[in-house]
């Protein structure tokens, strides 16, 4: 029975494997939806230039190969171009209600060692 369960775990482990693309927000400004970017696309991009995001997929790695999971200032003909190799993760809403609620679990935490 073991050797079933075991072997049904590895075939859907594989099979996930397998089948996996990255997916990313993809559009510019206020308006984007999550797209699969393909087999070849590593990383998810966040570029903002004059003020005008654009997020989508790094379908060759140009962008984000040498950069790896940062933001980085490419100068004023490019602007900044974020790069992140998670499901999703070029999204402005997730990473700034992330940060709020690790800010505030800091300031808990502080809060707390002080009252005790």
């Amino acid at each position: 029975m073991n050797g079933i369960v075991l072997t049904v775990f590895a075939v859907v482990c594989l099979t996930a494997v397998v089948t996996a693309e990255r997916q990313c927000y993809s559009g510019s400004g206020t308006e984007y939806s999550k797209q699969n970017c393909g087999s070849n696309a590593n990383y998810c991009t966040k570029v903002t230039l004059a003020g005008i995001v654009t997020r989508g997929c790094d379908r060759t790695d140009i962008m984000c190969r040498n950069q790896g999971n940062k933001c980085a200032n490419q100068g004023s003909a490019v602007g900044e171009v974020c790069c992140c190799d998670s499901d999703n993760c070029n999204s402005a809403t997730i990473t700034t209600t992330s940060f709020a609620l690790g800010l505030v679990t800091l300031l808990a935490g502080l809060i707390a060692s002080y009252v005790h």
